[in-house]
């Protein structure tokens, strides 16, 4: 998906607590899941990851269990949301008598998953509950800042565009109960309990503003008809172009 939902979904499943603490999350699809809490590992234990003897040494590290990977698919465009229309006049430079422009938000829908690599099924149904206990129905508002600067530290500040969406949210819906995957662990791992959760994520994604020069600018003013009181002046700027 995109950091600020990627961000905002391992916050989400981290809510679900074992041994009264958060359960590490950490963002990758299941064949990697190991390889990245690995990464997450050494990273808290201050270890990098660069010669062979340091992966040696990271991956003699206990794996924390339980722990949750999640992945999403690559957006695709939801035609039933979908809002023709421009946000216009934000921005406005009265000097340069410029003003930015945005198409609306595209509306994007995206396969989610979740698994929980876990010791034993006491653990599996502890946290089944909890995150049951999440969802009021079959789906729910997830918070998410996109305002968030270290969403935008390079290479990702291509997107930096975004922050103009501020705090807002996205919707998570379930597309199915819980499913047993263990049977697709190998022997040799160190889990024997595999729970996948599947659901849909429905979000906006903004567009690139753009500038364009403003041809002219509209007052508006309240007045009260009692007692002829002007009350707020506003200005509107339009900007031109399509």
């Amino acid at each position: 998906m995109i950091r600020p939902i990627d961000e905002a979904l391992k916050g989400f499943f981290g809510r679900l607590l074992w041994g009264g603490r958060p359960i590490p999350v950490v963002y990758a699809s299941p064949d990697r899941a190991y390889g990245e809490i690995t990464r997450w590992l050494a990273k808290n234990n201050r270890i990098k990851i660069k010669t062979v003897e340091e992966q040696l040494r990271a991956k003699k590290l206990k794996i924390p269990m339980p722990f949750c990977s999640v992945w999403t698919e690559p957006p695709a465009f939801d035609p039933e949301r979908f809002t023709p229309g421009r946000i216009r006049g934000f921005d406005l430079d009265e000097e340069a008598g410029t003003a930015k422009v945005m198409l609306m938000p595209k509306p994007v829908i995206a396969t989610i998953q979740a698994d929980f690599w876990l010791k034993n099924v006491h653990e599996a149904k502890i946290l089944e509950t909890q995150l049951e206990l999440q969802f009021m129905t079959d789906e729910r508002s997830i918070p998410v800042d996109f305002g968030d600067e270290r969403h935008y530290t390079p290479p990702y500040d291509v997107l930096i565009h975004m922050k103009v969406l501020g705090q807002t949210a996205f919707w998570l819906k379930k597309t199915g109960p819980m499913t047993d995957n263990s049977d697709l662990e190998s022997e040799g791992k160190l889990r024997s309990v595999r729970r996948t959760f599947s659901g849909e994520i429905r979000a906006q994604i903004p567009h690139v503003p753009y500038v364009h020069k403003v041809l002219r600018s509209l007052t508006y003013a309240f007045i009260n008809e009692t007692t002829d009181i002007e009350l707020e002046t506003l200005d509107v700027p339009i900007s031109g172009g399509p």
